[in-house]
């Protein structure tokens, strides 16, 4: 009985040296922050990589749902700054929101025209680029229906502030065509900043200094839902619905579409980014599928099932690239994929998850 009682107090003291080296059995350190917009329950969640456990939940507004006393609040966009200190939400409603991610607490409400979705800041930190619409009939004054105007709002993140508006030009009304932003990416030296026209074939730059519309891009077909630029800044790429569904690469230096890249399959895009390292473009569709790019041979190398049948509404990469992570809202989850091997590590179940932004801990 003494032997064994001194040889499991020798095992239990080995096995707390072999605990201690691996670190006890807790969970890994944090590499990256997710914060994951919830639209049908008007909440911001926050994830930590590689645990991918939900650390926080803070709400975005206080109702899903308008009345006399509430204006709703849909959560749809998000964009970190570049130190991880602030994360920027759009509410698909009214207002951006501004988020202390040290204290996960809502610290300002910006007022943003009507319908802010996309938005992007830029890599110095200072300005935030917000698709918008304003004008129409909520917002401004006059004795005839003023048309509705998709815009871009300037926000400035020192005193989150509205600096400018930029027009772009008319909402498309019935027949009539016109314009519908729905995507905004910023070069990485932020000169520029491009928003694509889910409705018509045309994708403009803004020059950030002036936060002038400095040129406007033809594309051959219709449709851009979203775009990304390369870490370089010299291709922008431009994920299209049109018929077919294609990623136009375009020559920043020039504006010239230097290629179109067929997406297979009756999929169309919903989103697109491009890896960290510049070396691929992932592409998701609406009927759940994963479309995997190569930018070097520029084609599109494999087609991965994600969601089966349901929409993928974004994508976002972890700082080192080798994880990405896709929400489906119908699924209620969020895909982990290995990019590395474009494989499924596992998913993490999240209330209607929408958009998303991946910084590192602060």
């Amino acid at each position: 009985m003494k032997c064994r009682v001194v040889f499991s107090v020798v095992s239990l003291f080995g096995l707390c040296l072999i605990l201690a080296s691996c670190g006890g059995g807790s969970s890994p350190a944090t590499a990256a922050i997710i914060y994951v917009a919830h639209s049908q329950t008007h909440n911001l969640s926050v994830i930590s990589v590689p645990a991918d456990k939900t650390m926080a939940s803070l709400e975005i507004g206080n109702s899903s749902f308008g009345s006399l006393t509430a204006t709703p609040s849909y959560p749809t966009g998000v964009a970190v700054t570049p130190d991880g200190s602030r994360a920027y939400v759009t509410d698909a409603s009214t207002s951006v929101w501004v988020v202390d991610t040290g204290s996960n607490s809502v610290i300002a409400k910006i007022a943003a025209g009507s319908d802010p979705e996309a938005i992007a800041i830029t890599p110095d930190g200072k300005s935030a680029y917000v698709t918008s619409i304003t004008c129409g009939l909520l917002l401004c004054s006059g004795p005839d229906n003023p048309p509705q105007l998709a815009s871009v709002e300037v926000i400035d993140t020192a005193s989150n502030s509205l600096t400018a508006t930029i027009t772009i030009g008319n909402l498309p009304v019935g027949q009539t065509p016109g314009v519908l932003l729905a995507g905004v990416a910023i070069s990485p030296d932020g000169t520029r900043a491009y928003v694509s026209n889910a409705e018509g074939n045309q994708i403009w730059a803004i020059d950030t200094a002036s936060n002038q519309v400095v040129a406007t891009i033809p594309t051959a077909v219709l449709g851009f839902v979203g775009v990304s630029i390369s870490p370089d800044g010299s291709r922008l790429y431009a994920a299209s619905v049109g018929n077919p569904s294609v990623v136009d690469v375009i020559d920043t230096k020039t504006g010239d579409v230097v290629t179109s890249i067929a997406l297979p399959g009756f999929d169309v895009p919903t989103r697109i980014a491009v890896t960290p390292d510049g070396g691929h473009a992932y592409v998701t569709g609406d009927a759940g599928h994963l479309w995997l790019i190569d930018t070097t041979t520029i084609a599109t190398v494999t087609t991965i099932p994600i969601s089966d049948g349901q929409p993928l509404l974004d994508i976002a990469f972890t700082p080192d690239g080798t994880r990405a992570y896709i929400t489906c809202g119908n699924n209620n989850a969020i895909y982990v994929l290995d990019a590395t091997t474009s494989r499924i590590l596992g998913q993490i179940t999240s209330d209607y998850p929408g958009g998303l932004a991946i910084s590192r801990p602060t």
